[in-house]
């Protein structure tokens, strides 16, 4: 564009003088999408689609945009999840997606590579809105802009004002902000997995009663990110088997329907430690159950087999031989405990075949080896 220009000065004389100007439109183009060269104006990119990704764990993607114009643009991204709001929102949305650089200036020509981030907080879709918008630009060097701005634009500048006034309320320009590119963004938030190897925890070998046992079983991590857990003990086939657990330093206490919290961060398994005992014989069966928070739950148990003392009598039978009338003979015999635990005996002459230890004791003292 060519203006003509005559300088004139109070002395009588002129100058002629020409203004030339270039009006250019703005071009923003987006040239690469992750890496590959792509021409959206074949086909358009208005969603953005992430991979699946475990809470609290990132998925990222990159685009590349150029200024084809020679127009240096400012700019600034805007992330949020209503399309359609009536209200203002003046402080920051607890959005799952984001973009770096989130604001700047691109100059004429200057390719941008921008990173797009996806954290998912739990299990479940999402779905926002990202617009990349351009600022302290006339809307008539813009191709296509939204109809809605546009038409607020042209009844603004019908006003006339010695002043020019600001778009919008908080504006510090007489341009309106304009989002040039708009994109739907999409991810899904992945189900959380653990497992506890091994899911039976076996306490193999002599278990006695009165004794404690410890085993330690692995609460692993399947997926990447921290995983929250809640555990508690589902419950025990006796009130005579006590059992309790330990995990990361902190105790699970015996009685049923205790819950112990916690999170698996960095490491990709923590030791559960198992602690046992018993005061009856027989079979012991804990069960514990632990829910996963955005994961399915899953459960693990505990067995042992407890005995009572092992006891060994060396002279089965005692056999005095001969002995004369009114004379004395003595004979010994060797009870020997074969178990670590203490064992109360009665040593008692009985007619009564069907007596044991339980029926002996309400009459005679009791002995312990």
């Amino acid at each position: 564009m060519v203006e003509n220009l005559i300088l004139a000065c109070d002395n009588q004389t002129s100058q002629f003088r020409k203004l030339k100007g270039y009006g250019a439109m703005l071009d923003l183009d987006i040239v690469e999408v992750d890496g590959k060269a792509v021409d959206l104006k074949q086909n358009a990119l208005e969603t953005m689609f992430f991979e699946n990704t475990n809470p609290t764990s990132e998925t990222r993607r990159t685009i590349k945009l150029k200024n084809s114009s020679p127009i240096a643009v400012p700019y600034h991204w805007s992330v949020y999840k209503t399309k359609q709001s009536n209200k203002i929102i003046l402080e920051d949305e607890d959005t799952h997606f984001r973009v770096t650089p989130s604001q700047g200036k691109i100059a004429g020509g200057e390719i941008v590579l921008f990173e797009f981030f996806f954290c998912p907080q739990h299990a479940e879709p999402y779905f926002e809105f990202g617009d990349l918008i351009v600022e302290d630009i006339p809307i008539k060097a813009v191709r296509s802009p939204p109809e809605g701005l546009k038409s607020f634009a042209e009844q603004n500048t019908s006003v006339k004002s010695k002043v020019p006034m600001p778009a919008y309320v908080g504006s510090s320009t007489q341009f309106l902000s304009i989002p040039i590119i708009q994109f739907n963004l999409r991810g899904q938030g992945n189900s959380c997995q653990v497992d506890v190897q091994p899911p039976i925890a076996i306490f193999e070998g002599d278990t006695y009663i009165g004794q404690e046992y410890k085993q330690t079983v692995k609460l692993r991590k399947l997926s990447e990110g921290a995983i929250k857990y809640t555990m508690r003990m589902e419950g025990k086939n006796r009130d005579t088997f006590d059992v309790d657990l330990y995990a990361e330093g902190r105790s699970l206490e015996q009685a049923q329907g205790a819950i112990l919290t916690g999170e698996i961060l960095t490491s990709d398994s923590i030791d559960l430690e198992i602690i046992i005992s018993s005061s009856q014989v027989g079979p012991a069966i804990a069960y514990f159950f632990i829910e996963i928070e955005d994961g399915a739950p899953i459960s693990f148990s505990c067995q042992a087999e407890f005995r009572g003392p092992i006891m060994h009598l060396e002279e089965p039978v005692i056999d005095v031989g001969l002995a004369k009338v009114n004379t004395t003979k003595h004979f010994s015999i060797t009870l020997e405990n074969q178990s670590p635990i203490p064992a109360a005996f009665i040593l008692k002459s009985a007619k009564n075949k069907r007596l044991n230890f339980e029926n002996a004791v309400e009459e005679e003292s009791i002995n312990t080896v």
